[in-house]
């Protein structure tokens, strides 16, 4: 159900999703996913956070409390830049 006078914020936390998808794709596309690796789990764990953050953001949002989801929008983008740093630095443990 599309909410009126949120579009921007709607979009925003899709674009988040898609930018913690597309860095993990590129990370694991040639490679089996081992989460008993240590950087593997790392990069899954953060991932996973990421869409639950912005799923909760959204939900904040068509509950009306756009301010608070904006907080919880900015946690996502800090994961995401962690995760993107970790997934270009794999020596890093």
């Amino acid at each position: 159900m599309p909410l009126k006078g949120f579009d921007r914020e709607i979009e925003q936390i899709k674009r988040e999703v898609k930018l913690a998808k597309e860095i993990f794709n590129d990370r694991f596309s040639s490679e089996k996913i081992n989460a008993g690796e240590r950087h593997n789990f790392i990069l899954l764990r953060l991932y996973t956070k990421t869409l639950k953050t912005c799923n909760a953001a959204l939900v904040l949002i068509q509950e009306g409390y756009e301010e608070d989801a904006m907080a919880v929008l900015r946690v996502a983008l800090e994961t995401i830049i962690t995760l993107r740093y970790i997934s270009e630095n794999p020596e890093i443990n």
